[in-house]
């Protein structure tokens, strides 16, 4: 999810430097994790080209993976082809900012 990268540049106190893949990976799980409690998330099915918003139920205890490129619901479904609104996506930065969220750390940080 590009949202993930855009939430990280405008959140961090400092510019990326990443070790390797797995934690760029990582950071952009967190980042990614942040935003769907703050924003809309939307999934297309490329099979019958149909946007849907994901219910609030729906992401109860669902995870960021794969460099924000999977979300697995808490029924163990995985979806991809998630988006955020550009709309949702500035007023999603401007929440995570007013909860004082400055940075998104791994465990290597």
């Amino acid at each position: 999810m590009t949202a993930a990268g855009i939430a990280y540049d405008q959140l961090a106190e400092r510019k990326r430097g990443f070790y390797d893949t797995e934690h760029f990976n990582e950071v952009l799980n967190r980042a990614a994790q942040a935003l769907i409690s703050a924003a809309p998330l939307w999934v297309t099915d490329f099979a019958t080209g149909e946007c849907r918003r994901l219910s609030d139920a729906e992401l109860i205890d669902a995870r960021v993976t794969r460099g924000a490129t999977v979300l697995i619901l808490a029924d163990g479904r995985k979806l991809k082809n998630l988006s955020v609104r550009r709309e949702d996506l500035g007023a999603a930065i401007k929440i995570l900012k007013a909860a004082g969220l400055k940075a998104f750390s791994s465990a290597r940080d």
